[in-house]
């Protein structure tokens, strides 16, 4: 069986959407990512197979130029800007990828919640799909109890809160109406029922979510055929760092991540440099995120601050007693494994609704990025560093987490919602 994969072209969705192709790789299935040329050496370093699309309006090292005005800060024309890119992209799976999808012979496609080019793709070919929920499922509960996946505010269950949550749903689905009114004009071509809602291009046969039950509110109810199985967790493709003189430092260690996306915010940084500059009893790793080489330029750096373009992370949260980080799902849920506690700086998207999950579960503390001061930076490190609670209640997190997570339990209800079982077998036996 040959499984394609329409993601989004950010680590953020390419790491955990490719833990599962990983999973499924070594059960002896074939694996293919179809997404631009940036995205390559990422993706073939996982062990995936690739095949690049949108190579002419997203030619190799574009990304960053393509995302720029996502880099520095959060509001309604950079959102637009974002949006556009997604579109552009989607457009063009939708021209290449059905004779490519018959031409590889893809049998089933598993697509992230984010590209509802993917169910029409499915639709299309006449193929199963799954859908990846690779942040806080983004499907929209008639019954207004949980906000949406961006929101910052905890669901009470009082009227008000309801009705805020409705016009917050209704807001974000104004929002994403270009990309799926670009969607359905493509359905109709095609001579296919168009998509009333975002809702529809989820898979009705399965959805697989990183985020796993025990992080998120009570209220979070989810669909029978909605399996949370993350986070996926694993050693990833080697980034270079100098370990050697690292380790030789035995101070404990505070890790700083800004993410991949909304990581060039100058005064973020400015507030993080003069803070951290005063936990000189600890070292510093700061990751710029520059994953495609592009990062932001620093002032004067404090000596106990290592700063690096892009670093192993999962190995440094190993080693860590804090993380700063800008809640991004990747990077709460590794904390979580970890039981690291956590400062959040929230810009936009999903980043703080997971800070607000942070502080409702007490492993970590959050300051939204506008409100964002050295003093304000001080204050929120010395307390998750100095109560003792923050790191036990991550612990206790961690543990309840990964009783029931990873790629294998997402790989066994693939082929349960399928049908279908591993073509390996034990070398004691015979096919």
């Amino acid at each position: 069986m040959h499984f394609g994969i329409i993601s989004p072209p950010v680590p953020g969705h390419l790491y955990p959407n490719g833990m599962i192709a990983r999973e499924l790789i070594n059960r002896g299935y074939r694996v293919t990512i179809y997404n631009i040329p940036d995205t390559q050496p990422l993706i073939e370093a996982l062990g995936i197979g690739f095949h690049p699309i949108a190579t002419e309006r997203f030619p190799l090292n574009t990304w960053h130029t393509s995302w720029a005005p996502a880099r520095t800060g959060s509001n309604l024309w950079r959102h637009y800007h974002v949006l556009k890119q997604h579109i552009a992209i989607a457009k063009a799976m939708l021209e290449e990828l059905p004779a490519l999808i018959s031409q590889h012979g893809i049998d089933v496609l598993l697509v992230d919640q984010l590209q509802p080019q993917g169910a029409a793709l499915a639709a299309q070919a006449d193929i199963p799909f799954l859908t990846l929920c690779s942040i806080l499922p983004i499907a929209v509960r008639r019954d207004g109890r949980m906000p949406p996946a961006f929101a910052w505010w905890h669901p009470t269950g009082t009227p008000l809160n309801g009705l805020l949550n409705r016009a917050a749903h209704r807001a974000a689905a104004l929002f994403s109406t270009p990309y799926l009114r670009m969607v359905n004009h493509q359905m109709r071509q095609w001579q296919l029922p168009a998509y009333n809602s975002l809702n529809d291009t989820f898979s009705p046969l399965l959805q697989l979510g990183v985020i796993p039950a025990a992080f998120d509110y009570p209220e979070a109810a989810q669909p029978p055929h909605y399996i949370p199985c993350g986070p996926f967790v694993e050693k990833r493709e080697q980034v270079p760092f100098p370990w050697a003189s690292f380790n030789k430092d035995s101070r404990p260690l505070i890790y700083v991540s800004m993410g991949t996306i909304r990581n060039s915010i100058a005064p973020v940084y400015k507030a993080l440099l003069k803070a951290l500059e005063k936990f000189t009893a600890y070292k510093v790793v700061l990751s710029l995120g520059g994953w495609t080489g592009n990062t932001i330029e620093l002032d004067e750096i404090p000596r106990n601050i290592l700063v690096v373009g892009y670093a192993p992370q999962p190995e440094l949260l190993a080693q860590a007693v804090l993380c700063i980080t800008h809640a991004g799902p990747g990077t709460v849920m590794e904390c979580v494994h970890h039981g690291v506690p956590m400062v959040c700086i929230p810009v936009t998207d999903d980043q703080p609704a997971m800070a607000a999950r942070v502080e409702y579960h007490a492993i970590g503390r959050r300051i939204p990025w506008r409100k964002v001061n050295a003093a304000k930076l001080e204050r929120a490190i010395r307390e998750v560093l100095t109560d003792a609670r923050f790191t036990e209640k991550c612990r206790q997190l961690s543990a309840t987490i990964q009783k029931d997570s990873g790629a294998s339990k997402a790989a066994d209800a693939i082929e349960a919602a399928l049908k279908i079982r591993p073509l390996t077998v034990p070398a004691t036996q015979t096919v």
